[in-house]
C-alpha cells in the first residue's frame, strides 16, 4: 500500500482533522489534516538534521544512538498522527476577534476519544502497542508543546532530557520527544513566510522544507536554553549538599 492509498484508506483521521482551523500567524499551512500530514513527512528531514547537528563539537545530541529501531519509527509515525487530534475539541473561535486557540489539546482528555474513533491501520497500529510502548507515545503526545522559546522546557521535564552533563539522554523518552518536536516545528508554514499563491499540498511541502532550517536553529535555542538552566539547578544542588 503506498502512501495515497494509506490516506485514502484513513478516512475518519482525515474527517477529523480536516474541519479543524489554525492561525495563520503559526500555521498559515491550513488545516490541521494537511499540518500532520507535514509533520509525518518530516520523519526522515528530523533524523537527518539530528545526524548532522551530532557531528558539531560538543552536541547537545551526542549521546543519542540515531539508528532508530523499527519500534522507534513506528511510535513516531503514531506521535505525528495522533499528536493534534485533541484540536477537534479543544479548538475555540473568538467570536470578536476571531483569534483560533487550541488549549490543552495535547492532553489525553482530548485526544484519546478521537484515537477511539480511528477503524483503520492507525487504529491497529496502535491497539498492538504494548503498555510500556504506549506509555512512551503518550508522553510524546502530552509534552510536544513543552519546548517554550524563552524558558526551554518545563522544570519537570529537565531530568527526563538532560543527563548531568546537559546532553539530551539516549532513553526511548527523551530520545523520540526531541524527535518529534523537531518533526512537528518543521512540518509547518510560518505565517510570516506565508505567500497567497501556494494552493497545493506540493507546493505546501516545498514552502516548509525551504524554511525548515531555520525552523530547526531555531528549536535549538530553547534547548539550550534547558540544558544551561539544567546544568545551573544541578550545580547549586551539589553546592548546597
Amino acid at each position: 500500500m503506498n502512501f495515497k492509498e494509506f490516506i485514502q484508506n484513513e478516512m475518519k483521521l482525515s474527517d477529523i482533522l480536516k474541519p479543524i482551523p489554525q492561525s495563520e500567524k503559526h500555521h498559515a499551512e491550513g488545516d490541521v489534516f494537511t499540518h500532520t500530514r507535514m509533520v509525518r513527512s518530516r520523519l526522515p528531514i528530523a533524523i537527518d538534521f539530528l545526524r548532522k547537528e551530532q557531528q558539531n563539537t560538543d552536541s547537545i545530541f551526542s549521546n543519542l544512538d540515531l539508528n532508530y529501531t523499527p519500534q522507534e519509527i513506528k511510535l513516531l509515525k503514531l506521535s505525528a498522527w495522533f499528536h493534534d487530534m485533541g484540536k477537534a475539541t479543544a479548538t475555540k473561535i473568538d467570536q470578536e476577534t476571531g483569534k483560533i486557540s487550541a488549549i490543552r489539546h495535547e492532553h489525553p482528555d482530548h485526544y484519546m476519544p478521537q484515537i477511539n474513533k480511528l477503524s483503520g491501520m492507525l487504529k491497529s497500529m496502535f491497539d498492538s502497542l504494548s503498555p510500556e510502548e504506549k506509555n512512551v507515545l503518550f508522553f510524546v503526545i502530552d509534552n510536544h508543546m513543552s519546548l517554550n522559546q524563552e524558558s526551554g522546557l518545563p522544570k519537570k521535564l529537565w531530568p527526563f532530557i538532560f543527563d548531568e552533563d546537559g546532553k539530551i539522554k539516549n532513553e526511548i523518552k527523551s530520545k523520540l520527544l526531541i524527535t518529534f518536536i523537531i518533526m512537528d516545528r518543521t512540518g509547518r508554514i510560518k505565517g510570516s513566510d506565508f505567500l497567497p499563491h501556494i494552493k497545493t499540498f506540493k507546493q505546501k511541502q516545498q514552502a516548509s522544507k525551504e524554511n525548515a532550517n531555520k525552523e530547526f536553529k531555531d528549536t535549538l535555542i530553547p534547548l539550550h536554553l534547558s540544558k544551561d538552566k539544567h546544568i545551573k539547578r544541578l550545580t547549586n544542588i551539589k553546592r548546597n549538599s
